[in-house]
């Protein structure tokens, strides 16, 4: 598991977490620091050169319901809304890990 994570916003990729160690080679790509997160213009060979740093890539899905939380839209991880469920839910309410799977519907943008 990475110590960041991406999402696309248009034309570039957002990368967003503990960024200090890679941020010479997120400089070497044309990213862009504005003192919250690094902005990488979206192209297929940054996206390539993103992913071989491990950073994982989040895209927006609709989560359904579970436990004490209602359905909504959340970023999650590429690969889980590619399988279509994601068991990594925690609900706020009951403080609780909700083991079970539930559905992601990736919401294309």
């Amino acid at each position: 598991m990475s110590n960041y994570h991406m999402y696309r916003d248009g034309p570039t990729y957002n990368i967003h977490g503990n960024t200090y160690p890679i941020k010479d080679k997120l400089k070497a790509l044309g990213g862009t620091w504005d003192g919250k997160k690094w902005s990488v213009v979206n192209t297929k060979e940054n996206l390539d050169a993103l992913r071989a740093l491990g950073i994982s890539l989040r895209v927006k899905a609709k989560r359904d319901a579970f436990c004490h939380e209602s359905e909504s839209i959340i970023y999650a991880n590429s690969s889980d809304v590619q399988l279509g469920y994601t068991d990594k839910n925690f609900c706020g309410n009951c403080d609780s890990h909700y083991r079970d799977r539930v559905k992601l519907t990736r919401i294309d943008e």
